[in-house]
C-alpha cells in the first residue's frame, strides 16, 4: 500500500505546509536536486540519471538511480548529505518506481545525541510510483550528514541485469524552520 494514515499524514502535511523546503528543485526541472549517488564502495557501479519520462511530477523528469554490479550498502542508491543539528526535524519525501521485491532503505551518520528516525510508509517497492516518506528527529550534541537511501532485497545486481529504479520526486522538509514569509488570505 502506498498510503499514509492518521497521525503520520498530519506530520507529513506539516512539514509541506509549515517546514523550510531545503531542496527546491525536488522534480528536477532543472538538475539533480542536490542528490549524489550514494554508494559506500566507491566502485562506480551506481550511476544517477536525469532523464525525460512520464511521472507523476510537473516537470516531465525523473531520476534514475542504476546499480550494475556490487554496491554498498544494499545496492546503494542516492543522498542529500543532510547536515543533522540540535533538535532538528526532517522529514524526506521521495515518489519513485521501485521494483517488486525490493524495498528502499535509509542510513545516516550520527544524527545526534538521543535522535530518532522512522519510515512513516511502507517501505516495499510496488512496481509502480508510490510515495515514501521518513522522519528524523536529530538529538543534542555530535552531529553529522543524514538523508541516505538505497535499495535492498532481491538478486544481484549485473551489467547484464541492473537494478533500476526512478525517482519522480525528492526532497527534505526541516520542520523546525520556516520559509522567512507569510500567507495571507485573500478575500473576493
Amino acid at each position: 500500500s502506498c498510503s499514509l494514515v492518521g497521525s503520520e499524514m498530519c506530520i507529513r502535511d506539516r512539514a509541506m505546509a509549515f517546514g523550510k523546503m531545503l531542496y527546491r528543485d525536488p522534480t528536477f526541472r532543472n538538475g539533480n536536486n542536490s542528490a549524489n549517488v550514494y554508494n559506500n564502495a566507491g566502485n562506480g557501479t551506481v550511476t544517477i540519471t536525469r532523464t525525460g519520462a512520464s511521472a507523476p511530477n510537473d516537470s516531465g523528469y525523473v531520476l534514475e538511480i542504476k546499480t550494475t554490479g556490487s554496491a554498498s550498502p544494499g545496492f546503494g542508491g542516492f543522498t542529500f548529505y543532510t547536515q543533522t543539528g540540535y533538535k532538528k526535524i526532517f522529514i524526506v519525501r521521495i515518489i519513485a518506481k521501485i521494483p517488486t521485491g525490493r524495498k528502499i532503505a535509509w542510513a545516516t551518520n550520527n544524527i545526534g545525541t538521543g535522535g530518532s528516525s522512522k519510515w512513516l510508509t511502507p517501505t516495499a517497492g510496488t512496481g509502480d510510483w508510490c510515495e515514501y516518506i521518513y522522519k528524523v528527529v536529530c538529538g543534542t550534541a555530535s552531529f553529522s550528514s543524514t538523508n541516505f537511501f538505497y535499495l535492498t532485497g532481491g538478486a544481484a545486481a549485473t551489467a547484464e541485469a541492473p537494478v533500476t529504479w526512478q525517482v519522480a520526486y525528492a526532497t527534505v522538509f526541516d520542520v523546525t524552520s520556516s520559509e522567512r514569509y507569510t500567507l495571507s488570505l485573500i478575500h473576493i
